[in-house]
């Protein structure tokens, strides 16, 4: 169990480095013929619980994640019962994916055409997209069930063909004060006033970035 733990742990830190804090981000990762589709309020949830475990950084045995609802997310991300990582893997080998409507479909009988939710540090995320890395590792996209968080996107009007666009997330003051990601965002359209920015410990989202 411990080995089976400690590879599940590598798949969800994975899932937490990729993870899309808001709807801002998702829009950015999706193409059309890629989308996840949206879930209305109120729907009906599987609440799998929280997968770190209590003091995970001052644990001897390095643990991070808990195994037993690791291995409730596996089963009702694939629709199959005592899923392994493999079975994961499999779920998505030759580029295949799952949607949100998957995950949910009444013969998805892990989730009963629930909703998956789970919880990372205290936070509630819906499971909306299962895919792979480029080197073939599945990523699960989490989508953050509800926030209150406010935040600017950036300064300087929006101009797609300036070097430095405000509408591109990569440099957008969003991307890093407000989702503490290292990088630089600029106040204008050529470059004028940046402000780099390193990521907070003490960070709302420091755990996942």
């Amino acid at each position: 169990m411990e080995r089976k733990r400690r590879k599940g742990g590598y798949f969800l830190l994975t899932v937490g480095l990729m993870v899309c804090l808001i709807a801002a981000s998702m829009a950015c990762l999706y193409a059309p013929r890629n989308s996840a589709e949206a879930v209305a309020s109120g729907a009906q949830t599987t609440d799998i619980g929280e997968l770190l475990l209590d003091n995970y950084t001052a644990r001897a045995d390095k643990m991070v994640f808990n195994g037993s609802n690791l291995e409730l997310l596996y089963a009702q991300i694939t629709g199959k019962s005592n899923a392994t990582y493999a079975d994961v893997e499999k779920a998505v080998e030759n580029g295949a994916t799952r949607t949100s409507a998957n995950f949910r479909d009444p013969n998805n009988t892990q989730t009963g055409g629930k909703l998956i939710t789970l919880t990372i540090d205290g936070m509630v995320w819906n499971a909306m997209y299962l895919s792979t890395n480029r080197s073939g590792e599945p990523i699960l996209t989490l989508w953050l069930a509800s926030s209150t968080d406010k935040a600017k996107w950036n300064y300087h009007a929006v101009d797609s063909n300036t070097a430095y666009p405000s509408n591109m997330y990569s440099t957008s003051m969003i991307r890093t004060e407000a989702l503490n990601n290292a990088g630089t965002w600029y106040e204008t359209n050529t470059g004028g006033n940046p402000h780099p920015y390193t990521p907070s410990a003490d960070h709302k989202y420091a755990k996942f970035t």
